[in-house]
């Protein structure tokens, strides 16, 4: 299942953050203006199938091939992610679809910066069922991304295992 994560690009000068904040923010660096480097990731996006697990090989690019950065990050949105999940749910009891869409939004983004494809895919269908105020589909879109959030999970700690110079953890704990 790791094998079959694809390359999608780099973003040239990034440096090694130091705080949760900042390992968010540069993990997300655009590749815009990094000439050749910026087209090859651009075409290398374009042609790369959605509904990836983690792509940890986009990841890895974004903070410059360091395993370490690449762990510290995941394991922030790690922390976060039950957060964002919960607030969907408790959003969707109150029967607040605009707030559902906006706790979509959120993960979406959050999932998006750490290649987290198909996590990032369902919450944009989350933000649209909250948009459209479809209660039924935001509730069985929950239950998807909380399956999704702990195959994610698994396949971080697999990929964390294999990382060179990387001492395996859960990144959940």
């Amino acid at each position: 299942m790791v094998e079959a994560h694809l390359y999608r690009g780099t973003t040239g000068g990034a440096k090694t953050p130091h705080t949760e904040r900042d390992l968010m923010a540069a993990s997300s660096v655009s590749t815009a203006g990094n000439g050749e480097a910026g087209a090859q990731a651009h075409a290398a996006t374009a042609a790369h199938p959605k509904g990836l697990v983690f792509d940890h090989l986009a990841l890895l690019a974004r903070v410059d091939e360091d395993w370490e950065t690449l762990k510290l990050v995941v394991e922030a949105f790690c922390k976060d992610a039950p957060r964002l999940l919960q607030g969907v749910a408790d959003s969707l009891a109150a029967q607040d679809l605009g707030a559902t869409s906006r706790w979509g939004h959120a993960l979406r983004g959050s999932s998006a910066t750490v290649g987290a494809d198909a996590l990032c895919d369902l919450a944009a269908a989350l933000e649209t069922a909250g948009r459209q105020a479809d209660t039924a589909a935001a509730g069985a879109t929950l239950v998807k991304l909380q399956s999704e959030f702990k195959e994610f999970c698994c396949v971080v700690n697999e990929t964390l295992q294999r990382a060179p110079g990387t001492t395996p953890r859960s990144p959940t704990t």
